[in-house]
């Protein structure tokens, strides 16, 4: 477990260095709401991202690393933060392998 926890730590530290390097300012880390807990959340000027981070050791069953509850879970936390701030905001998935490049899926929100 702790091994797990350490990974997923470095897997955030990575994704926080790459948005920053990018312009986008940190909000929250690990931002916790009755529904669900946000892993990152970042502004760039008026744009918004929420971003949930996955540590992937190969990219097989990487369709599988979120799960249909949690995704319903982000998406509810989603829609409170849309209707509760008027933000224009995206809710992203970051898959960190351990060697290579970070990749971001845009999560549907439509559930």
């Amino acid at each position: 477990m702790y091994y797990e926890h350490i990974k997923g730590l470095n897997s955030e530290n990575k994704v926080i260095n790459h948005l920053q390097r990018q312009g986008w300012r940190l909000l929250h880390h690990r931002f916790k709401t009755k529904i669900a807990e946000i892993d990152l959340i970042f502004q760039k000027g008026h744009e918004f991202k929420m971003v949930e981070v996955k540590s992937i050791s190969s990219w097989n069953f990487v369709s599988y690393r979120v799960s249909k509850k949690q995704k319903q879970r982000l998406i509810r936390v989603f829609h409170y933060f849309q209707q509760r701030f008027s933000l224009d905001i995206t809710l992203e998935l970051a898959l960190v392998p351990a060697n290579g490049d970070i990749l971001f899926i845009e999560i549907e929100n439509d559930c």
